[in-house]
């Protein structure tokens, strides 16, 4: 995928029982922070309580547990409550590698739809999440790809040593089938690991999803969850300082890489994206693309185009919060 993703951080991998794909029906009655191994060596999750209501739960226990952080915001509470109160069933993560790279960004923007808030000041962005439906690429034509997600970094017009950290949803229409998951990666200008499907939890076209990416101490951590499936998952990869650049923060509709070059764009007619934000290192504030804008920082608007026009990115509007919201619409396959 691009350059891109949001994360929370937390501590060691210690030994736990083998991760398998379902939910858990049996979380602890006690609060443990125990860190349970995944099918990846880099990768631990935590059970939350069984019952456990992120809602009421304390700020230490929705960073303990991988829960995306508390707003201050009145208006971005009532959405965080809206999200959270879908998420009832956790499913324990598992993944697999894909054939798939999402590539950095560059400034004519080929592969890349949708927004990115920049940073060139001290700051560094380290927290971003936003919502989207997933969209539905029945008529698309055979052997075509879309990835929607939000990331920290990738865009290299902004640096040549870019890096990236994302996770979001993929829409692809095979020879005979189409597929839709969700996904996570990391990647840098010097080392690009294939996208890696979490194949655990589902997502189908039309649901409503939520995914939100923190950095901390060199660890990133991912919240995916299916609200309308009532679904979600959460997990730390470790070691990952080295695909970290805090620079923009982004909300991207792509076309993935395979075999090192551009896919077609599968035909996703068109998806929302809202309830996007970001904050920086030492920020209890997430901003939302326009806000961002409107504080005197830079905000770009992408669309899709290697010549031709693939993806057209609509104008910022207020849904969630304010001017957190925009719409792509499909253009063309290639």
């Amino acid at each position: 995928m691009g350059v891109f993703a949001t994360v929370l951080a937390y501590g060691v991998i210690q030994s736990a029982p083998k991760a398998h794909a379902e939910t858990v029906s049996n979380s602890p009655d006690v609060i443990s922070s125990a860190h349970h191994k995944t099918n990846r060596a880099d990768t631990y999750y935590v059970i939350p309580p069984k019952n456990f209501d992120p809602q009421n739960a304390s700020d230490a226990e929705l960073k303990t547990f991988g829960f995306p952080k508390r707003p201050k915001d009145s208006k971005q509470l009532l959405s965080w409550k809206e999200s959270m109160k879908h998420a009832k069933k956790f499913v324990v993560p598992t993944f697999t590698n894909t054939n798939k790279v999402n590539a950095q960004y560059t400034y004519t923007s080929p592969n890349w739809s949708g927004y990115e808030q920049e940073e060139y000041s001290t700051h560094q962005f380290d927290d971003v999440e936003s919502k989207w439906t997933v969209p539905s690429v029945s008529s698309s034509k055979s052997n075509t790809d879309s990835s929607a997600w939000v990331g920290i970094g990738g865009d290299s017009s902004l640096s040549s040593t870019w890096k990236l950290i994302q996770a979001g949803t993929e829409q692809d229409k095979g020879s005979s089938s189409t597929n839709y998951y969700f996904w996570h990666e990391e990647l840098s200008y010097s080392a690009g690991n294939p996208e890696v499907k979490v194949t655990s939890i589902a997502c189908r076209p039309g649901d409503n999803v939520l995914v939100s990416v923190s950095y901390s101490s060199g660890d990133v951590h991912y919240f995916l969850e299916d609200t309308t499936l009532n679904t979600y998952t959460q997990f730390t990869v470790t070691n990952k300082s080295a695909y970290y650049k805090g620079n923009s923060a982004e909300y991207i509709m792509e076309r993935p890489e395979i075999g090192n070059s551009y896919s077609y764009l599968a035909n996703y007619d068109f998806t929302s994206f809202w309830g996007a934000r970001a904050s920086y290192s030492g920020s209890s504030t997430m901003y939302t693309p326009g806000e961002w804008s409107s504080n005197g920082h830079i905000l770009d608007k992408l669309n899709m185009n290697d010549g031709n026009l693939l993806t057209s990115t609509g104008t910022l509007y207020s849904k969630d919060f304010t001017n957190d919201a925009f719409g792509v619409t499909w253009q063309g396959y290639h």
